[in-house]
């Protein structure tokens, strides 16, 4: 059995440049594991969380109560470029929160996904990666794009910090458009993987016409910043 731990990490030493795919590939491996067809592993997550948030100042507080699981597949190439997925399914409530913490139920969730994390190095030696939904439980989000940003690797990981445009819900279950940024890093020590991630909301920026861009204004934060990771809690088998 190969255990996870999920927890907030102190400094972590950057690794030495990857110049090359196969470089990125051997230590992507190194980090959340090499497929062994006779012993197939993965990273299992168990999310069980409740989290408060209050996208709107004027409204009340919003409730969220999620459960479910998310795997973390195996490295593998594609292309000229590296990859992994995760698999995500969750079940959501949301509630409305008034006075004395009474909880009034505004919608429920049963959402599965897929996603797909693509490395790749530019002409200069830098990485990104690119995030694409594979699938989902709701068909209109199906090939859609999700985070996209920088690669930092690390000696015993990496770390991806990214946006993506996103929907925020109020506490009357209004979807409110909004940039997420999100930073995600991933640190191996010997059979146990830590996971930190922190997600948040920001309003869009607007560009000379006046219209909303999908990028954040990192001025105008939405709400609370969250983790769905970065639990003590949760464990792989």
């Amino acid at each position: 059995m190969v255990s996870i731990l999920v927890m907030p990490l102190c400094a972590v030493e950057s690794a030495p440049s990857l110049e090359n795919l196969d470089a990125g590939f051997q230590h992507l491996q190194s980090v959340l594991g090499r497929y062994e067809p006779l012993q197939a592993r993965q990273f299992r997550i168990i999310i069980d969380k409740e989290y408060k948030n209050k996208p709107v100042e004027n409204e009340p507080e919003t409730l969220t109560i999620a459960k479910g699981d998310v795997l973390i597949g195996n490295p593998y190439r594609i292309g000229d470029a590296i990859a992994f997925d995760t698999i995500e399914a969750i079940r959501c409530t949301v509630y409305e929160i008034y006075k004395h913490d009474q909880r009034k139920k505004k919608f429920r969730e049963h959402r599965y996904l897929a996603v797909r994390y693509v490395l790749r190095m530019n002409a200069y030696h830098q990485w990104y990666f690119e995030s694409s939904v594979l699938s989902h439980s709701d068909p209109a989000v199906v090939e859609s794009h999700a985070l996209k940003g920088s690669v930092d690797w690390l000696k015993h990981g990496f770390e991806l910090t990214g946006f993506t445009p996103g929907v925020a819900y109020t506490a009357g279950a209004k979807p409110l458009p909004v940039a997420v940024y999100a930073q995600l890093k991933f640190i191996r020590a010997g059979d146990e993987l830590y996971i930190e991630d922190r997600w948040q909301d920001y309003k869009m920026t607007k560009g000379p016409n006046g219209k909303s861009l999908p990028f954040p204004d990192f001025s105008q934060p939405v709400g609370r910043p969250q983790s769905w990771y970065s639990r003590e809690d949760s464990y792989y088998e």
